[in-house]
């Protein structure tokens, strides 16, 4: 199984998994075990493992040790009384990224299950195979919803954005960049970058750094004019065929001491580097800027998702549908890394 099929197996049992627990509603409901997913799906039992880390890292389900697995009603379905119900939309990217139905547009930054404990209506958006910033519009306006909240990774996502609250629907956004007309919420991870710099500059030798990302990224770019001379930074870009890249890379000699590591590839790229050899937590130090860590095997510096994004989003989304907050701002949001250390 290539690494592709690899990571899409483990988001479809994720998928089916979420499906159930969402569908629980208010009841605690005991899931399939990894050997009934096993058999179900025809996987292996990592990549079942791996669905239920990430279930496990939202607070999604509860494990009783000797019983099972049970949904988590708390987290999903606790409303917050007093609130008036709205239908907001939540968009991954410009719909071409949406592949996981349902659960997908639940799984933007725990927003979706946020706006739900808020009485609010969440209508996800699965367009996938729709590229067309036209015709992907002409889709969200079809909807009529209240609001509008995606993620915005390129700029045809930000034009989409800005041409959906131009015709007056309101739009929040998670992006790196400004979006006229536009809420936009962002990590502040420039503040991580020169803690990082920081941290890089200490160590004995820095012409091993690997840097799998977006290349059009504008903080990571200035990360090989921030370090020490002889500094190098290799960049393989995660939004094409980064594990080809990588791979050749490594085969032709590169051995990085550092990893860093954005989109939720750390699986991909801690399977590239141990079969290059290179051990991932003595000879190369990993570091993540996901809002989670997927694969059990990272050991490393996390930049996790601020436990409060959730309720800075509903809240703002709140206060916009009343009328009582402007839908333009740009807001950072702060955060810490955190150290995973070996489970060994």
């Amino acid at each position: 199984m290539d690494l592709e099929i690899a990571v899409t197996e483990w988001k479809r049992i994720y998928d089916h998994l979420y499906d159930m627990i969402y569908h629980a509603g208010r009841s605690s409901v005991l899931l399939p075990s990894s050997r009934m997913l096993e058999k179900e799906f025809g996987v292996s039992r990592p990549t079942i493992q791996k669905a239920f880390n990430v279930l496990k890292n939202g607070d999604l389900i509860i494990i009783r040790k000797g019983v099972g697995i049970f949904s988590n009603p708390q987290r999903l379905c606790t409303p917050v009384k007093g609130k008036i119900s709205k239908v907001v939309g939540l968009l991954d990217s410009d719909g071409t990224a949406v592949t996981y139905g349902h659960s997908g547009a639940f799984k933007l930054f725990g927003v979706g299950v946020e706006l739900t404990r808020r009485n609010m209506v969440i209508r996800p958006i699965s367009l996938y195979g729709l590229v067309d910033r036209k015709r992907v519009a002409a889709e969200i306006r079809s909807m009529n919803l209240d609001m509008l909240y995606m993620l915005c990774i390129r700029d045809q996502d930000r034009a989409l954005a800005e041409m959906l609250a131009a015709e007056g629907l309101p739009v929040l956004c998670f992006s790196e960049e400004p979006v006229h007309g536009c809420g936009v919420f962002k990590f502040d991870t420039g503040r991580n970058l020169l803690e990082l710099t920081e941290i890089l500059k200490n160590e004995s030798r820095t012409d091993g750094i690997l840097v799998v990302s977006e290349t059009h990224k504008p903080h990571f770019g200035k990360l090989s004019h921030m370090l020490p001379k002889g500094a190098k930074v290799e960049w393989v870009d995660s939004l094409s065929d980064y594990s080809g890249e990588l791979d050749r890379k490594l085969a032709a000699g590169f051995r990085p001491q550092f990893a860093v590591i954005t989109d939720y590839e750390d699986s991909g790229v801690i399977d590239l580097l141990l079969k290059h050899g290179i051990d991932t937590e003595q000879e190369c130090r990993l570091v993540s800027y996901s809002s989670w860590v997927a694969d059990s095997r990272f050991v490393g510096m996390h930049v996790p998702m601020p436990d409060d994004l959730p309720a800075r989003v509903a809240s703002a989304a709140e206060e916009i549908l009343k009328g009582g907050k402007p839908c333009e701002f740009y807001t950072k949001i702060p955060t810490d890394f955190k150290i995973i250390r070996s489970k060994a």
